[in-house]
């Protein structure tokens, strides 16, 4: 069985239902505030690894104490433990590289640390790998998203609107000014279309239960279509709950909806 996208965009046709996808994956990636062509002013999206502490920006500790225990000098089996045990008198030394230090001073290995200093770098290295999940999880997120459009989007748009060495939010941003005629188009066939809805009851009354039911479930495709695309008629109650009452007022349903018009309309959404 195919895994391939049923979305895609290839013409004008497409613009509208392609969108909506994005946008819905785009939210659902917690990625839409960073991608949003129609907003002017929003935040980068940045993906930049975070780089691990640098042992070299330590010095290493003034002294310690090694203690070394030889079972048998003589005897080539023999074994030699070091151990390194921090001097109390090191907490207040001062840990940090300056830029004039001599190389033989600075830390290479976490061992060189003093006790101060080894604190600071776990707290350091704690707060890298905290980065790192992050900036993982941020990449995974755009990876999905970016291939999903580069699946879905037709290959000549893709070739004119996407380059590689852009972002992903300077993609959308060229493929939706490339279509954002179509938006406009779109807002006015819904407004159009939606008023026309409206007024077919006053023009002719709506005769059966049978033709109500059809035209209340196509005003639903209508009405959806234009809070799409922000119509305020559609999406302010006060106005579209007015709207419905009025055109099913010419409708076998005209007592119905004026009882609840008066004991709904303040809870109308």
């Amino acid at each position: 069985m195919s895994n391939a996208p049923t979305i895609k965009l290839v013409t004008n046709e497409d613009w509208t239902i392609w969108f909506k996808a994005l946008k819905t994956k785009a939210k659902n990636q917690d990625l839409w505030e960073y991608l949003d062509p129609t907003k002017p002013h929003k935040p980068l999206l940045i993906s930049t690894a975070p780089t691990p502490p640098n042992i070299k920006d330590f010095r290493k500790r003034s002294s310690a104490i090694t203690r070394s225990a030889v079972s048998n000098t003589n005897t080539p089996s023999s074994a030699t433990q070091d151990t390194i045990v921090a001097d109390p008198t090191e907490m207040d030394e001062d840990y940090r590289a300056r830029e004039d230090d001599d190389a033989a001073i600075l830390a290479q290995d976490v061992a060189d640390l003093s006790e101060k200093g080894l604190r600071v770098y776990n707290a350091l290295w704690t707060n890298y790998e905290h980065l790192s999940k992050r900036h993982e999880a941020l990449k995974k997120k755009v990876s999905v998203l970016q291939d999903w459009i580069i699946e879905t989007v037709d290959q000549p748009l893709a070739r004119h609107n996407f380059n590689e060495e852009e972002s992903l939010a300077d993609w959308i941003k060229s493929i939706h000014e490339e279509f954002s005629l179509v938006g406009e188009e779109r807002r006015d066939k819904a407004r159009r279309e939606y008023r026309e809805h409206l007024a077919k009851p006053h023009r002719s009354r709506l005769a059966t239960l049978k033709s109500t039911r059809e035209w209340i479930t196509i005003w639903r495709d209508a009405i959806n279509e234009a809070r799409d695309v922000d119509l305020q008629e559609a999406k302010e109650a006060d106005l579209w709950f007015k709207d419905l009452v009025a055109a099913l007022r010419a409708s076998p349903l005209e007592s119905w909806i004026n009882a609840y018009a008066v004991s709904q309309r303040s809870n109308a959404q």
